[in-house]
């Protein structure tokens, strides 16, 4: 599921997420690794999270809706 939504993300961000979460890199070494400064990949980062977040949140909703036949915010024994 989360790497369906990271291939939705620009290359620019996908790039920073992935060095920095995935590869484990530090801040400083994927921010040289990208030719950018630190504060630029931290924008880069959060705005990623962001849109995952956005993302991964809708599609649970959709995922919680269909378990619960539509009803919304009914209870679910799933959830």
């Amino acid at each position: 599921m989360i790497s369906e939504n990271l291939d939705e993300l620009s290359p620019l961000l996908r790039t920073a997420f992935v060095l920095r979460e995935v590869q484990g890199y530090s801040t400083g070494e994927a921010a040289k690794k990208l030719g950018v400064t630190e504060n630029t990949l931290k924008a880069r980062l959060w705005r990623a999270r962001h849109q995952l977040a956005e993302r991964l949140g809708r599609r649970l909703r959709r995922m919680k809706d269909d378990m619960t036949g539509g009803m919304g915010d009914a209870e679910c024994s799933y959830c």
